[in-house]
């Protein structure tokens, strides 16, 4: 069995063969983080507050984030069969979502050198109609995730584990529902926080998120991380269990999707995350 899935392992450089299999997200990735170098620096000379945070802290973590959801699309791509991969759908799908990330991190990281607000933002015309094209855009950059884990599922790469291959579709799959629902609430909140009538209090570093009040937005991260935590803990369980079974990709992707629920549970009823541990 190991001899027969060691096969789809490249011999060659990774991002070399991520290069030249998806140029175009990986070449985005790559910038993606290249910028964090130049946004590090403002972040360092220039000391001013944004609401409760730095005021570069936003663009830097979009940014890295971006960066890393291209970077495992791209790597997840050889997944699936070459025909697939080739495939109109696929194509236009990468590129209308790749332009919406570049649209994302341009206004984020302008709004910051201007010292304003980018999400939920109602002060101009000019600011409430970009907020409203982010949310499109936002929808739109995540659905590469569910279209490559339904190819992956449906035109798989077969020199790849089942256990793995399934790990991947699901997370994935499962990327897209938790996040616009994560998402479109927090849109229809108008803020992050819930129960809270201003923004205040002790945050945690980084990622802002409110360590006093209910934050949505520590279920909106794990929702869009599960793209990686679940195919990762997958590969894991297939140490412990087989490569040819599927049956831990399920549970795990189970087990995940219950704790991005309790936690947008725990948000909505205004507590916050570090809170969870008393479940």
């Amino acid at each position: 069995m190991t001899s027969t899935y060691q096969s789809g392992i490249p011999q060659q450089s990774l991002v070399c063969s991520m290069l030249r299999r998806e140029p175009l997200m990986m070449w985005v990735a790559l910038s993606l983080l290249l910028l964090l170098t130049p946004l590090m620096v403002l972040h360092a000379v220039d000391t001013r507050q944004l609401g409760q945070e730095a005021l570069w802290a936003k663009p830097m973590r979009f940014a890295f984030s971006l960066g890393i959801y291209l970077l495992t699309l791209a790597y997840l791509t050889s997944w699936m069969t070459q025909k697939a991969r080739d495939g109109r759908l696929m194509q236009w799908t990468i590129r209308i979502g790749v332009a919406a990330i570049i649209f994302e991190q341009c206004w984020i990281t302008l709004q910051a050198a201007r010292g304003l607000h980018s999400h939920y933002n109602y002060d101009t015309l000019l600011a409430t109609v970009m907020w409203a094209l982010m949310g499109a855009g936002s929808i739109l950059l995540t659905l590469i995730a569910p279209v490559i884990g339904s190819k992956i599922w449906l035109a798989p790469n077969l020199s790849i584990p089942p256990s793995w291959r399934a790990g991947a579709s699901l997370g994935l799959i499962i990327a897209f529902p938790l996040t616009v629902i994560t998402a479109g609430t927090m849109a229809a909140f108008g803020t992050h926080h819930v129960m809270l009538t201003e923004e205040g209090g002790a945050v945690l570093p980084f990622f802002g998120w409110s360590l006093l009040h209910g934050d949505l937005r520590v279920a909106h991260f794990l929702a869009t991380h599960s793209m990686q935590v679940i195919p990762l803990l997958a590969v894991a369980a297939a140490i412990v269990v087989g490569k040819s079974r599927v049956w831990p990709a399920f549970a795990i992707a189970f087990g995940y999707t219950l704790l991005v629920g309790i936690a947008f549970y725990q948000a909505l009823a205004g507590s916050p995350f570090l809170e969870i541990s008393r479940y």
